[in-house]
């Protein structure tokens, strides 16, 4: 495999420092994750880390965040349509009973 290993060497003095600045963080809520990446998706991010003047772990953060919650979404639009497609005989019907309701007083 072709690629940057990211390992660094864990103080847990400054882990417990950064992990406090983040609202909500303590040092013991706060997991450390080793990732693997390609060499372009690494050059990739360092460049997107400095033009948003952010930190890599920030932005890897954010965009695991967007991720997990597009696949949330994606698992909701297909129960939705389950749903929807389950129930279309019983909708459809309700909707022919509801179409012309005063006729039967005419």
């Amino acid at each position: 495999m072709t690629g940057i290993r990211l390992v660094g060497v864990l103080d847990m003095r400054k882990a417990a420092t950064r992990a406090t600045k983040r609202p909500g963080a303590s040092a013991l809520d706060v997991k450390r994750v080793v990732v693997d990446l390609p060499a372009t998706l690494f050059a990739r991010a360092e460049r997107a880390v400095a033009e948003l003047g952010t930190t890599r772990s920030d932005l890897i953060r954010q965009a695991l965040k967007g991720y997990l919650k597009s696949i949330e979404r994606s698992k909701l639009e297909r129960v939705l349509v389950e749903g929807y497609a389950a129930n279309a005989e019983q909708a459809r019907q309700a909707c022919e009973e509801l179409t012309f309701p005063d006729s039967e007083f005419l």
